[in-house]
């Protein structure tokens, strides 16, 4: 049998959450000191780093989205049990949600809010597309197998 090759669509897509996270990183050590978490930064060291160990292997890369969204969670919990959080949008959203009042934070607070959830749907889609894609030898056997088991008469 052929090796079965890699999906080209699932390691784009896991690519793009690996940078999206970093960027996301990156961009909150700028955010005002009241929201600042440090644990946002180690968590999402730790989901690049576990996504890169993870696709070392073939055996282990199909958990490698998996590690990367549940650290993508946790950042953004993590950000969420910052100390100032809750009085800095009560005050910034007092009238209401709007976009206009969500663009008026500091760009670095809304832009790392962007990239959490961006790099966490980069993630996720890379978690539930195949790691590999059947090869044709595979396909052909598959409907082989299928001729066989409805007796020649499936459409």
């Amino acid at each position: 049998m052929r090796e079965r090759k890699i999906n080209w669509v699932n390691r784009a897509f896991g690519y793009l959450a690996v940078a999206t996270t970093v960027a996301q990183a990156w961009i909150y050590t700028y955010v005002p000191n009241e929201l600042f978490n440090l644990q946002v930064c180690l968590l999402s060291i730790l989901g690049v780093g576990l996504f890169c160990v993870l696709m070392l292997f073939k055996k282990t890369a199909v958990l490698a989205p998996i590690a990367l969204m549940c650290c993508d969670f946790l950042c953004v919990c993590a950000f969420a049990k910052a100390d100032g959080v809750i009085d800095y949008f009560s005050t910034a959203f007092f009238s209401g949600f709007s976009f206009q009042a969500f663009f008026n934070l500091d760009t670095f607070v809304w832009l790392t809010l962007l990239l959490f959830i961006i790099s966490f749907i980069f993630a996720s889609v890379a978690m539930y597309i195949p790691l590999f894609r059947k090869s044709k030898e595979e396909k052909n056997h598959m409907a082989k197998k299928t001729e066989l088991t409805t007796g020649g008469n499936a459409k």
